[in-house]
Formats: structure tokens, C-alpha cells, sequence
């Protein structure tokens, strides 16, 4: 059975984008960041004009747009509404140099949308081990569970894993970039 979503159609229980009037997506942004004031922003996929993106990859395809025109990353996260919970997913946009933001990395769920909201304290921070290892810092999805009004924050967790396990990304390619520790 299909219920009506922001940009389409979603089955019971599976996220899709929320309403920016949804009850939900204020609460869960005080719990993401209860000191600092955080604003979500709808944006559309742009795809870039000189590559195609990954599904799934924002911080190679932010790297890349950086590498090759100049600009930013902004961190945060892209909020997911189901009917029993909201949750963050760690995501990057992209800052072009004149300021304007852009999503350009392509949904594999189909959304027409997202509801991105900015969390500087977020970012990725590779380190290159040797040879194929590397380490990085992955987090974990903030939760706010509805029948239990229980919020799960999210935790840094430390992950070590070989070049070989990424399907087509180099990342030693990227080791001017944000992604890389700088000692």
C-alpha cells in the first residue's frame, strides 16, 4: 500500500523525505544539536556539467567538484521520516564559490527532494594506514523513535578498511582534500 510523500509515494514503513511542517523535523533538530540553532533546507539533485556523481558517495563527489572548481564542503544531515521514526544521515553538499549550495549527489530511493539540515561539528576525517588501508570516523544515524519518544543520538565510531573494499573510488587521488586528516 502506498501513502502519500513529499515528491511521491513511499510504502509503510519506509523513509522518505519529510514535510518541513512535520512536528517532527523541530524536535529532532534541537535533540541533533540542542545549543546551536539549525535550519533545514530543501534541495534538489544538480547534476554536475563536467562529471557524473555516484549514487550514494557525497563526500567523493563533493571532493571532486572542490578538486576541480574551488569551493566547499557543508556537512549536515538529510532527514528521513517513516511512520515510526525521523532520522539523520550523515550527507555533504556542495559550495560553489560564489556561495551557492547544491546537492550533487543522485538518491538511489527516488526522491525528488531532500531536507538537508547543516551540522558544522559533522565531517568526515580520513587517514591513509598504508599502501590500501585506511581509517576514518563513520556516524551513526541520530534516531527519534515515535512509540517510544526515544532519541539515539549519534556516535563517532572508529572504522579501518582497505582501498579494495570501495568499488571505484581512489582515494589516495583525493589526499589534498577535505577527506584527509592535516597533521
Amino acid at each position: 500500500m502506498l501513502f502519500p510523500g513529499f515528491g511521491g509515494g513511499f510504502r509503510k514503513n519506509e523513509p522518505t523525505t519529510p514535510s518541513i511542517m512535520s512536528n517532527n523535523v523541530s524536535v529532532i533538530t534541537k535533540k541533533i544539536n540542542p545549543k546551536g540553532e539549525i535550519k533545514a533546507t530543501y534541495f534538489t539533485y544538480t547534476k554536475p556539467a563536467t562529471f557524473s556523481p555516484y549514487e550514494q558517495e557525497c563526500y567523493y563527489n563533493v571532493a571532486r567538484m572542490i578538486r576541480d572548481h574551488g569551493g566547499e564542503a557543508i556537512y549536515g544531515w538529510v532527514l528521513w521520516e517513516s511512520d515510526i521514526m525521523i532520522e539523520g544521515e550523515a550527507h555533504c553538499l556542495y559550495k560553489d564559490l560564489s556561495g551557492n549550495v547544491f546537492d550533487i549527489t543522485p538518491r538511489v530511493s527516488g526522491e525528488e527532494k531532500i531536507l538537508f539540515i547543516e551540522d558544522s561539528r559533522l565531517n568526515i576525517s580520513l587517514k591513509h594506514i598504508k599502501e590500501t588501508r585506511f581509517s576514518m570516523i563513520q556516524h551513526t544515524n541520530p534516531q527519534l523513535i515515535f512509540s517510544m519518544n526515544l532519541f539515539v543520538e549519534s556516535k563517532a565510531v572508529p572504522l579501518v578498511f582497505d582501498q579494495n573494499e570501495i568499488r571505484v573510488i581512489k582515494l589516495i587521488d583525493y589526499k589534498d582534500s577535505f577527506y584527509f586528516n592535516k597533521l
